[in-house]
């Protein structure tokens, strides 16, 4: 009797514990992801959903999609999460976009539609439009601007920006942004990955509707303006457009060995509400900022509202960019200045892992004692974390938000 009784307790708690296993693996399986991080190993990238920017979330990589060493291009559309991990300067790369559809609770679908590039055009950046289409900016020697369909994903039309060029057939087109019908296109004149030609800076604009470039424009304040694969645009609460040139500039112009006679341009520039050409009276070179030095620069940006964005500066003093020297860092655009926010220092891995969510700014860092992950810094209070709000597996190079 007794051993019946035994049996009898022990299978239900057997029972009561498979009970909580499956009930815990659905609740896994049902938790609403709204974000996406793209974390890096080993010259890997693993893009992996999460649940919420807030203490006690963490993000591994069980789970995650891998994408080849390269650089890197995540970017939510309309309902589908789009990857690419493009070939810049010989570095890596694939010649394929991946459209993952992003379900309700913000999974990705098990399969993704692919775009495979014809004649290996060295695809980097994409920029989107509000109608169903985007386009694809290309590097190596490659003059073709590649539009494309994104349902069904697929390419329709290649804009040759060869007569654009400055010494070669390839004006090496940057990171764009799209404002009034119109997308307004940086050209970055370069030799190679991180060698710049002495020119002053350019831009196309070219219009949407019928893909025809209308104009370039000029400033010579600035060389090699929207660094592709590492610089983007950001609109004002005015919707005035800021552009900005990224590392090369600033990098050339820091080195007496490389920059030579020419004086090198590097900084934020100005394009107005409702007008296709740079403002003449607005310009703050990232060298004069408070705590910026000579050859600083950052990569990413984002608006955080009231004149006010938020990037991860380089400070050169502290090393290169394999060693503690980015910080986050606010731009007072109105004011032409900034300030040092006093959030940890970080590797250049993650100097381009900013996003806004309400009243808060969240930077990925990879610092050398806090360890990897999310850190936050309220606009409101002024309050900064020293320790990751988020836990990550491994850096964090980018991070989405998967909808609005």
């Amino acid at each position: 009797m007794m051993k019946r009784v035994v049996l009898s307790v022990l299978a239900m708690v057997l029972a009561l514990l498979i009970a909580a296993s499956c009930k815990k693996e659905k609740a896994e399986e049902t938790e609403t992801h709204r974000y996406a991080a793209a974390m890096v190993k080993d010259e890997q990238f693993y893009v992996a959903t999460f649940s919420d920017l807030k203490e006690g979330v963490e993000v591994k990589s069980a789970d995650a999609v891998v994408l080849a060493k390269g650089h890197l291009h995540m970017h939510y559309h309309q309902g589908a999460l789009y990857l690419m991990s493009g070939s810049m300067g010989g570095y890596g790369g694939e010649q394929k976009l991946y459209k993952y559809k992003v379900d309700e609770s913000g999974h990705l679908a098990q399969s993704p539609e692919v775009l495979s590039f014809a004649g290996s055009p060295n695809p980097v950046e994409v920029v989107y439009t509000d109608q169903n289409k985007a386009y694809v900016s290309t590097n190596g020697a490659k003059a073709d601007l590649i539009v494309i369909s994104l349902d069904p994903l697929k390419e329709i039309a290649r804009i040759d920006l060869s007569k654009y060029a400055v010494e070669d057939n390839d004006p090496d087109a940057g990171t764009g942004y799209v404002r009034d019908g119109k997308l307004f296109l940086p050209l970055n004149q370069v030799k190679s990955m991180m060698e710049i030609r002495p020119c002053t800076g350019q831009l196309a604009v070219i219009d949407i509707a019928t893909d025809k470039v209308e104009k370039v424009i000029e400033d010579s304040r600035v060389t090699s303006l929207g660094m592709l694969g590492h610089t983007n645009g950001i609109e004002d609460d005015n919707g005035n457009l800021y552009l900005q040139t990224g590392p090369r500039a600033a990098m050339t112009k820091a080195n007496p060995a490389v920059a030579g006679a020419y004086s090198w341009g590097e900084g934020i520039l100005r394009i107005k509400r409702g007008e296709t050409d740079f403002d003449k009276g607005y310009h703050i070179p990232v060298a004069s900022l408070p705590g910026a030095e000579n050859g600083s620069y950052f990569m990413t940006w984002v608006y955080g509202g009231k004149g006010k964005a938020y990037c991860v500066i380089q400070i050169p003093s502290k090393g290169n960019m394999m060693q503690y020297s980015y910080t986050p860092y606010e731009i007072d655009l109105n004011g032409k200045t900034g300030r040092i926010l006093g959030l940890p220092y970080s590797m250049g891995w993650a100097a381009t892992g900013v996003i806004r969510e309400g009243n808060q700014i969240f930077f990925a860092l990879a610092t050398s004692n806090a360890g990897n992950g999310i850190y936050s810094y309220d606009m409101n209070s002024g309050k900064c974390n020293q320790s990751p709000v988020v836990k990550t597996e491994f850096p964090v190079y980018k991070v989405v938000k998967l909808g609005k």
